[in-house]
């Protein structure tokens, strides 16, 4: 198991070519309603509960368990700390390159997400050498850091589990929804996405339409989805993250965030609650 350092600031990590970690602390039930997940995401959790839920579908990834996702869905999510007032769980995803050239046996998955239950040793090993290879990747060439982060996709693949086949063929929404999500702090108008899709403004909305969705609706979601993210993963202030997402004002930034989701953004960090004294070792 690895230990971040309890006393250096909490970041989403990222190593290029290989894919992405981050440890999620929560402490106090919240329930985050159409949440767009970006990237497959293979999830364990630690302690608490964590609910995802589709239509009359629904997984309870209990603690010690893990969850897999797919990217481009859309869900509702809730994580529940548990007796001590925390939930905790880590994540990893993978490099669009790395799941391009792996190769599955499994069938697609006809859902987006899926329970795993307990991982069995094997599992874990390669989730946590996954998650080393990202965390301090110094001393691994990029060809071994490469090989571990295949290692649980390995494993997804023993279980039969394929919820990746929508890689390398992304729906125009995720098409969209890729350029506002690298740089959603950018004043992004239709017309401005249009362009560089090479289409009129007319044609964007009409695609955009028969998926559902309408620019404005899928603007908002990055911008909110995103700092969410940061929110609960990293040690950022509210006002650094609120101008990542285009938000000079971090009141501005937590009305639309309280709109969106029915609750401020200092809650998912459950600041100056009662009990909350005592400050976290982070483990993952």
């Amino acid at each position: 198991m690895i230990c971040e350092d309890a006393s250096r600031s909490r970041v989403i990590h990222a190593r290029a070519g290989v894919g992405a970690t981050a440890t999620v602390l929560q402490r106090e039930a919240l329930r985050f309603n159409c949440l767009t997940i970006d990237q497959p995401t293979l999830i364990v959790v630690r302690q608490g509960i964590k609910t995802l839920a589709l239509g009359d579908a629904e997984w309870v990834v209990r603690s010690g368990e893990a969850a897999l996702v797919s990217g481009g869905c859309r869900l509702d999510v809730a994580n529940h700390p548990d007796t001590r007032g925390v939930y905790e769980a880590n994540w990893l995803v993978w490099d669009t390159d790395v799941l391009s050239s792996f190769s599955f046996s499994a069938p697609p998955a006809p859902y987006p997400a899926q329970k795993l239950g307990r991982l069995e040793d094997g599992f874990v090993d390669a989730f946590v050498r996954a998650r080393e290879v990202i965390l301090d990747g110094g001393g691994v060439s990029l060809a071994i850091a490469q090989h571990r982060i295949k290692e649980p996709l390995l494993w997804l693949d023993a279980r039969g589990l394929n919820l990746f086949d929508a890689i390398g063929a992304p729906t125009f929404v995720e098409r969209v929804h890729s350029i506002l999500l690298a740089d959603p702090s950018e004043n992004w108008l239709a017309a401005d996405v249009a362009r560089r899709l090479a289409m009129s403004e007319a044609t964007l909305r009409r695609h955009l339409m028969s998926e559902n969705r309408t620019f404005s609706d899928l603007l908002a979601d990055v911008r909110m989805s995103h700092p969410l993210a940061l929110l609960q993963s990293t040690d950022y202030p509210i006002g650094h993250i609120a101008l990542e997402v285009g938000y000079e004002s971090a009141s501005r930034f937590a009305i639309r965030f309280r709109k969106r989701f029915g609750f401020a953004p200092t809650a998912v960090r459950g600041h100056n609650r009662p009990g909350n004294s005592n400050p976290l070792s982070v483990v993952s």
